[in-house]
This record gives C-alpha cells, sequence and structure tokens, in this order.
C-alpha cells in the first residue's frame, strides 16, 4: 500500500501549528531555490528541481498561498 495508509489519522494541529510550519516550509523552499538558482551562496547553479506534494485533495491550497 501507499504512504497514505500509514498515516495517523487522529493526528491534527492547531490553526497555529499549521500556520507557523507552513511558514518554516516556505522558507526553506525560498532557501532551496535561491541556492539552487545560484542566488545565494557559491553562486553556482545546482540541479534541477521538482516539488512534488503528497497528501489529500485539500492540500492544494498550500500551493496558492504564496
Amino acid at each position: 500500500m501507499g504512504r497514505l495508509d500509514e498515516l495517523d489519522l487522529t493526528a491534527s494541529l492547531t490553526r497555529k501549528e499549521e500556520a507557523r510550519a507552513l511558514d518554516r516550509a516556505w522558507e526553506r523552499l525560498a532557501q532551496l531555490r535561491l541556492t539552487l538558482g545560484g542566488q545565494i551562496g557559491e553562486r553556482k547553479l545546482g540541479p534541477p528541481t521538482c516539488v512534488v506534494f503528497e497528501g489529500w485533495p485539500g492540500d492544494v491550497a498550500a500551493t496558492r498561498r504564496r
């Protein structure tokens, strides 16, 4: 079976915890994108990057937040 079958469906976050986790993830993604694009760090181009979201259909909204 897939990885979603292994999830604890009773786990939950408060809205504040979720917002904080998303902010940290977006900051990390921006840092990786700028580093791999040669904008910060060693100023060398890195490998191409593909970001894949895995989750429930409602997670599509996360891609529209920024």
